[in-house]
C-alpha cells in the first residue's frame, strides 16, 4: 500500500518493522535485506534519524551473527548521527551496544567505558530499562573481571529497576547472575537460591536459554555441596542446550559429568 501511494517513509518504516519481526525470530539475513532496503530510503528522502535506526538495527543483526567488527562500524556510522540530530536515546543505544560488542571481544576496559558513557544519558532522559541494562552489563564486565563484589552491587542495583517496570526477562537475568557470583564466591547455598528464583520466571516466559542457563548453574553448585539432585539438573541443561542448538555448552556439561564420575570410586 505504501509503495502505492508513494509514501516513501511509511515504506520505509514498514521495511524496518518487518526486519525487526525477522530479527526476533533469528532470520537474520532476512532481516539485514529489509534493514538495508530501509536504509536505502531513509538516505533517499533525507530522514537521518530513520536512517541511524537502520544502522543501528543492521549492527544488532551483525552482532547476532557474531560479526562484531561488522557490528561495530555500523554502530560507530549511527553514533554520529544520533549526536548529530539530538537523539539522546539513539545515542545511548549505540553507547550501550558499542559496549557489548567490545565485552563480547573480550575488550572488557572498552567496555566499561562505553556503558559508563551511556548510563547518564539513560538516567538524564529517565529512560528505566536502559539504565537496568547499562547497570547489567557493568556487572557482566566486572564479573569476567573477578570483581564479584562489584558485580553483586551493580546487579543488585538492576534488580529493582527491572521488577518495577515489570521486565521479566531483565529480572531473571539479574537474579541468574547474581547466583553466578555467589556461585564463583563458593556461596553454595545463596547460589542455588538465586537460580531457584531465576528459574521459574525464564519458565514463564518461556526463555529457553535462561532456562537451561539456570539449571546448569543450579546443577553445578548442588554438585559442590555433594548433592545427588545435580546430575539430573546438569542433564536437563544439557538437553535443553542441545535442543536450542548450543553443542559446546552441551559438551562442556557432558565431559564435566564424564569426569565426575572419573574421580568417584
Amino acid at each position: 500500500i505504501y509503495r502505492e501511494i508513494d509514501n516513501r517513509l511509511g515504506e520505509a518504516n514498514a521495511l524496518k518493522s518487518l526486519g525487526d519481526a525477522a530479527r526476533m525470530q533469528s532470520r537474520y539475513e532476512d532481516a539485514i535485506g529489509l534493514y538495508e532496503e530501509a536504509l536505502s530510503i531513509n538516505r533517499e528522502i533525507g530522514r537521518r534519524l530513520g536512517e541511524a535506526n537502520a544502522l543501528q538495527s543492521l549492527g544488532d543483526a551483525a552482532e547476532m551473527q557474531g560479526r562484531y567488527e561488522d557490528a561495530i562500524g555500523l554502530y560507530e556510522e549511527a553514533l554520529p548521527i544520533y549526536r548529530e540530530i539530538g537523539s539522546r536515546l539513539g545515542e545511548a543505544n549505540a553507547l550501550q551496544s558499542l559496549g557489548d560488542a567490545a565485552r563480547m571481544q573480550g575488550h572488557y576496559e572498552d567496555a566499561i567505558r562505553l556503558y559508563d558513557e551511556a548510563l547518564p544519558i539513560y538516567r538524564e532522559i529517565g529512560s528505566r530499562i536502559g539504565e537496568a541494562n547499562a547497570l547489567k552489563s557493568l556487572g557482566d564486565a566486572a564479573q569476567i573481571q573477578g570483581r564479584y563484589e562489584d558485580a553483586i552491587g551493580l546487579y543488585d542495583e538492576a534488580l529493582p529497576i527491572y521488577r518495577e517496570i515489570g521486565d521479566r526477562l531483565g529480572e531473571a537475568n539479574a537474579l541468574n547472575s547474581l547466583g553466578d557470583a555467589a556461585r564463583m564466591q563458593c556461596r553454595y547455598e545463596d547460589a542455588i537460591g538465586l537460580y531457584e528464583e531465576a528459574l521459574p520466571i525464564y519458565r514463564e516466559i518461556g526463555n529457553r536459554l535462561g532456562e537451561a542457563n539456570a539449571l546448569y548453574g543450579n546443577g553445578e553448585s548442588l554438585a559442590a555441596t555433594g548433592s545427588a539432585s545435580a546430575t539430573g539438573l546438569l542433564e536437563d541443561a544439557k538437553r535443553l542446550y542441545e535442543s536450542l542448538g548450543h553443542k559446546e555448552a552441551a559438551d562442556a556439561i557432558h565431559e564435566a559429568m564424564e569426569q565426575q564420575k572419573r574421580l568417584v570410586p
